[in-house]
């Protein structure tokens, strides 16, 4: 399978059962800004980049929306299906390249392989997308890579949450990003400050909270 070098600690986290950044609740910001995100789409197709097994897609999916996601650590995929209690089916694709799972009803696709591959699943034109400490995790000098596949898939109107670590330091993963940052790789599309997060509890004491941002492709 291929998996992008920046996304290998992460994969081995999953395999080893490291798994601390993976909230086992719907996340709280998710929840205060769906109805800004959804932008009264409903049902809509909400795209969740490097998605583990999080909880927030069988809650999207839940409320009616379909859930397309892509996954490093083939791991965490089996274990999202297997707790969320969904059949599902594997398949495939682009020469094994990547491997799909998707629900008997075709409404959760996950696709476990490299980030960088998702424009080749024809995957396009997501209203909604949210990023969980994905663009976060990323190595600095991939940054821009990143983003550029993420706006691929955007559509006119799209709208993405984006979470960000709020630290006092320059390392990472997880790596911080300032306000000015966010504006800088999304270029031509409106980038907010839209709220901020208190540190969880048992969270690394180098970690401050975290800042949430809308990201809004414009018409």
């Amino acid at each position: 399978m291929d998996v992008p070098e920046v996304n290998q600690s992460w994969v081995e986290g999953w395999e080893t059962g490291d798994i601390g950044f993976h909230r086992s609740g719907v996340h709280p910001v998710l929840k205060k800004h769906y109805e800004w995100l959804l932008a009264g789409r409903s049902p809509s197709k909400v795209f969740v980049p490097l998605c583990g097994k999080s909880v927030d897609m069988k809650w999207l999916y839940d409320q009616g929306h379909e859930i397309v996601g892509i996954e490093g650590a083939e791991t965490a995929v089996q274990q999202f299906f297997d707790e969320s209690k969904i059949l599902f089916k594997i398949s495939s694709i682009e020469d094994g390249l990547l491997k799909l799972y998707q629900s008997e009803d075709g409404r959760i696709r996950l696709y476990v392989g490299n980030y960088y591959n998702m424009p080749s699943t024809g995957e396009s034109n997501f209203p909604a997308i949210w990023d969980r400490g994905s663009l976060e995790a990323i190595d600095i000098k991939e940054r821009e890579k990143y983003v550029d596949v993420m706006t691929s898939l955007m559509s006119p109107g799209s709208r993405c949450l984006a979470e960000v670590v709020n630290r006092d330091d320059n390392r990472g993963p997880p790596f911080f990003i300032t306000e000015e940052g966010m504006s800088n790789l999304f270029k031509g599309y409106s980038v907010k400050y839209l709220d901020k997060e208190e540190p969880v509890k048992g969270m690394p004491s180098f970690l401050k909270g975290f800042f949430l941002y809308s990201i809004e492709r414009k018409e």
